[in-house]
């Protein structure tokens, strides 16, 4: 709406005319004090009126927009913050991580969907059926690891992570479906995969094999380092973004101190 020539009433300057709108500052000609300048829509909603009832309206319409975003705003801020407080409370285990080495899965079907499977029992008395993932909470994350066909377990690599759903329990899992956070997920190229066996000790000169089974557990301090190893080496702008916010909500849930931010 063109306001430029419309009439207003303010409470201490009485009448004006608008002599211009430039994005969120209106510019009012008065009588005696000649120009001024205010905030719009905001400064129609306590000391200026526009004098035509329809721009008036068209004023109040604005401001009403406003404040409905910032109560979406707020109400979503509040969500949110309930929603982290909930996730601090879970307990928190040592060793609820799960690594997964592509002995079942297929790498494209995972990254497709994030979401792979615990693999199945391989003995027992529940041989065959799908693993259930006990440990597997909302403060879980799944690494994904891979050894390349004809390559050594030595030369294992780390392909990419994600949180689990925030609404996972793994001992109610019965089908050994994980599915991931639509939001905390990484999948690193292939000039940034990581050396596996770097987190973990082992006796002897080699690794031992990965075997048969699709899904181990492991400690949080692990995933935490690395984490904070992927924040240090990915060099895109956004996957760099995304690795922090991820590593920053993992020590959040599971009631670890921030490094990056200890030595910024």
């Amino acid at each position: 709406m063109n306001l430029k020539g419309e009439e207003v009433t303010h409470v201490r300057f009485g009448a004006g005319v608008v002599a211009d709108l430039q994005e969120n500052i209106i510019t009012v000609i008065f009588a005696k004090q000649g120009e001024k300048q205010f905030l719009f829509p905001a400064a129609f909603s306590s000391f200026l009126t526009f004098q035509n009832p329809e721009v008036q309206q068209y004023a109040e319409d604005l401001l009403n927009g406003i404040n409905r975003e910032k109560e979406l705003h707020r109400q979503a801020e509040q969500k949110e913050h309930a929603r982290m407080k909930a996730l601090r409370r879970l307990k928190v285990s040592p060793n609820s991580q799960a690594m997964f080495g592509f002995v079942e899965n297929k790498r494209n079907d995972v990254f497709a969907s994030w979401t792979v499977s615990a693999g199945h029992y391989a003995g027992g008395c529940s041989k065959g059926e799908p693993r259930i993932p006990v440990r597997l909470k909302p403060n879980s994350a799944c690494l994904l690891t891979e050894c390349p066909a004809g390559a050594q377990e030595a030369d294992r690599r780390i392909l990419g992570l994600f949180m689990v759903r925030e609404d996972f329990d793994g001992a109610l899992c019965a089908d050994g479906i994980i599915p991931g956070h639509s939001r905390y997920r990484l999948e690193l190229k292939d000039s940034e995969t990581l050396p596996y066996w770097r987190y973990f000790e082992y006796a002897g000169s080699q690794p031992p094999k990965w075997g048969k089974t699709e899904m181990k557990y492991c400690s949080n301090r692990i995933v935490q380092q690395i984490l904070q190893d992927v924040c240090g080496m990915v060099r895109d702008p956004g996957q760099a973004g995304t690795a922090a916010e991820f590593y920053r909500y993992f020590c959040a849930v599971n009631h670890l101190e921030n490094a990056l931010e200890k030595n910024a």
